[in-house]
Formats: C-alpha cells, structure tokens, sequence
C-alpha cells in the first residue's frame, strides 16, 4: 500500500513537471514569436529606420528634379588675321585652262612694267603720266588709262589693256584727245566712249560722240575690237 502510494506522488510530481516544462517552452516561443514580429529589436529597428531615410530622400530627390531641355550652342570661331589678309589678296592658282587666275602685279607694279613699252607722243617731248585705273590682276580684261604729263582737257590718252594682270598693249595704236570714257561690260569686255570736237566747235564745246568695244576672246587669246575711233 505504502509502495504504491509512493509511485502514485512519483508519477504526479514527473507529470507536475512535465506540465511546467511545456508552459516554459510555450511561453519562451510565445516570447520570441511576439519579439520577431513586433520588431522591437534596436538594431532591427535602426536598420529599418535607415532604410526608411534613404527612401525618403530618393522619394523627394525624384520629385524635386525636373528634366531640363537641352541647350543648343552655337561657337563663334574667330579668323585670324593672316587669313583674313589671304582673303583680300588676288587669287593664286590655274583656271581651267590651265592660266594663272589672277596675275601678282598691283596697279602700281602693273604699270611701272606696262609704260616703258608704250611709244611717246609724236611732236611733244612730254613722258605719260596715269589718269586712272581700273586694273584687276583677275579680271579677263582690265585697264589704266595714261595722259600727258601737264595735260589739258584735249591732251591725248591712251588705255593700257590688261589680261589677268599681263599687260596685252594699247587699246588703239593711236592715242586720242580728251579723256575717255570707259566702263565694264563683263569681265571680259569693255565699252569706250570717245569725245572730240565737231567742225567748228571748240574743245571746251566738243560735241562729238564714238563708242567701241574690246573684248577679250579666250579662244583667239587676243583682244577683239568693235565698233569706231575718231574721226581724226
């Protein structure tokens, strides 16, 4: 009776505490399912708060910045000078037939070599002197027109012609009175209006008008004339 006494408080005591064992462990789950989901943990909860920052700040960074179109720009560059200067002087190089485009003599060079050639006055010991000048080293046909030194209104001129800045000769193997009055048809061609008195008239009153044109022939390779002189 006694044994079985003591069995029956055994058993009772290891059920006691198995019971006691099962409501820990319940407990200790409970307590740490409770302290996963509920995020309690410090360093859970810094890291979850730093991560909340940073989308914050990506979140307002998005929203604030404005696509901004594109801005077109325009460089000016500059010129220097010794281009400038090429720009301004006479073309150098071949035309198509093989001739210099332009000649290297200015009006000045250009007629300091052209006026040697050109035959005094007959009867009157004064050199020629220019009057004007419409030369272009590039030009098909250009001209300077010479006089007389101490001319007067009826003084004899003559035009010197001129091919790409190569001195062809003069327009007319006879220098005529008065100045000459001459204006460009095309690069190629000139026309010259020549004054001279009529019967009767005095040189101040010269009346009389004759016009001709020179024109250079690229195929001839000379200057072609037309039209009249003087009748003198």
């Amino acid at each position: 009776m006694l044994n079985t006494r003591l069995r029956f408080i055994h058993h009772s005591r290891s059920a006691a505490a198995v019971a006691s064992v099962g409501i820990l462990c319940l407990s200790l789950a409970a307590c740490g399912s409770d302290s996963r989901d509920s995020g309690d943990s410090p360093t859970f909860s810094a890291a979850r708060e730093a991560t909340s920052e940073a989308d914050a700040a990506t979140s307002s960074a998005n929203e604030t910045t404005e696509e901004k179109p594109s801005q077109k720009t325009t460089t000016v560059a500059e010129v220097p000078p010794e281009e400038e200067q090429e720009k301004s002087m006479p073309r150098r190089g071949k035309g198509n037939d093989g001739s210099p485009e332009c000649g290297s003599d200015t009006a000045e060079t250009a007629y300091e070599k052209a006026i040697p050639q050109v035959e005094p006055y007959p009867g009157l010991d004064a050199p020629w002197g220019p009057s004007s000048s419409q030369y272009d080293p590039c030009a098909a046909l250009s001209w300077i027109t010479v006089t007389l030194e101490g001319a007067t209104v009826s003084s004899p001129y003559h035009i010197l012609l001129f091919h790409k800045g190569e001195y062809l000769g003069t327009a007319t193997a006879k220098a005529y009175g008065f100045s000459p009055r001459i204006s460009r048809v095309d690069d190629s061609e000139i026309a010259v209006t020549y004054r001279w008195p009529k019967d009767g008239e005095g040189n101040a009153a010269a009346s009389g008008r004759t016009q001709a044109d020179f024109r250079w022939d690229e195929g001839a390779q000379k200057v072609i004339m037309s039209g009249d002189v003087p009748p003198y």
